[in-house]
């Protein structure tokens, strides 16, 4: 872990990361509509590439359970 870099914990559900699936199954984020950025946190690729695998896991589970 990079010295300024926060730590890898990220939430287990979808709502935790901010994001559900709209009425047309589009994974949007709940306060702005928006699809996922990649880039949430400039500079942190590493961090920006961990939230994203986590969110993968999340989302895998929602596809495997049927979330939408």
């Amino acid at each position: 872990m990079k010295k300024d870099e926060p730590p890898l914990e990220f939430p287990d559900t979808l709502e935790g990361f901010e994001y559900v699936f709209n009425e047309k199954g589009q994974l949007r984020h709940i306060k702005t509509g928006e699809p996922f950025v990649f880039n949430y946190r400039e500079d942190l690729h590493r961090w920006n590439q961990k939230r994203y695998e986590a969110l993968g896991e999340v989302y895998n589970l929602c596809a495997l359970y049927a979330c939408v």
